[in-house]
């Protein structure tokens, strides 16, 4: 499995508008997101928001299948075109790629 973690920084006055669509994706739109990971060759895509008010960040997980890279969005499927609308209203890259400092699991 491959593991990719980017880091964002959320625009001035958007947390909370980030923060409603994240409900959104994980209440009404769940079933929809992850049939949308399959498409994608993704297994798990996680959004973990951190910081206070206008010092706000988004620490982007994706875990893909073994030996796959992540294929581009279904541009057919609306949910894709509105959470690109909002990622890009609402985010902004801080870095290139973030590498992994360590990740420990008992199995």
């Amino acid at each position: 499995m491959t593991v990719k973690y980017t880091l964002w920084r959320i625009k001035e006055g958007k947390r909370q508008v980030w923060e409603d669509w994240c409900r959104e994706i994980m209440g009404k739109h769940q079933e929809e997101g992850v049939l949308s990971l399959t498409e994608e060759d993704l297994v798990r895509e996680r959004c973990m928001v951190f910081g206070e008010g206008n010092d706000s960040y988004v620490l982007y997980e994706h875990q893909s299948l073994e030996g796959k890279k992540k294929k581009p969005f279904n541009s057919n499927r609306e949910l894709n075109l509105k959470h690109n609308r909002i990622f890009h209203e609402c985010l902004v890259r801080v870095n290139g790629e973030t590498t992994l400092g360590y990740d420990l699991r008992v199995e």
